[in-house]
């Protein structure tokens, strides 16, 4: 299964929008995982009801791997809801790790928090296949990310060769964005 992950350095980027539209483009059997800790939206984006997902922990501890229970049909493919405030200290890395190991896609397009400071985001970001940076089209956001991209490549040993950078908007200074960051960048 191929995982793509979108993240930024800061919300309000939409790094959401531009992983739903990817999820939905894609052929084969897809999934688009809000992998968000607290405050999951793709189910309100597309009228979905959440689903609890407290009962993953026993189906980890269980060693099950059937979690279609969890998941919604929307279209051609499937949404992981993601975990709302009450239930998203309940788990651990390890919790997060099985998730995607028991997904049985052909491609997996996760939405994770801004920044770093969910285990959402490190999880994610540990076993992605390609990692999207999404920027907004200023100098400032482009820091903020080469900081937040250093410390994901120096402490979590994140391949920094998965990353583009990924910047909407008429401003975008993609060469600005690359000479700052270190990686590949796009205008989208």
């Amino acid at each position: 299964m191929k995982k793509i992950v979108y993240w930024s350095a800061a919300e309000l980027t939409s790094k959401t929008e531009l992983a739903i539209k990817r999820a939905e483009k894609e052929k084969g059997r897809t999934i688009l995982v809000d992998f968000k800790e607290f405050i999951p939206d793709i189910y309100k984006y597309y009228g979905l009801k959440y689903k609890p997902k407290t009962e993953l922990i026993a189906m980890y501890e269980g060693g099950q791997s059937d979690i279609s229970q969890f998941l919604n049909k929307k279209n051609s493919m499937y949404v992981f809801t993601g975990f709302n405030k009450y239930e998203y200290m309940k788990f651990t890395p390890e919790h997060l790790a099985y998730i995607i190991s028991v997904l049985d896609f052909d491609m997996a397009v996760f939405d994770v928090n801004a920044g770093i400071y969910f285990t959402d985001t490190y999880v994610a970001l540990k076993y992605a296949d390609e990692i999207n940076v999404v920027m907004e089209p200023n100098n400032l956001s482009y820091y903020i990310n080469a900081e937040m991209i250093k410390f994901v490549c120096d402490n979590w040993k994140i391949d920094k060769a998965k990353m583009t950078g990924l910047i909407a908007g008429k401003h975008a200074d993609v060469d600005s964005a690359k000479e700052i960051t270190g990686i590949k960048v796009k205008k989208v």
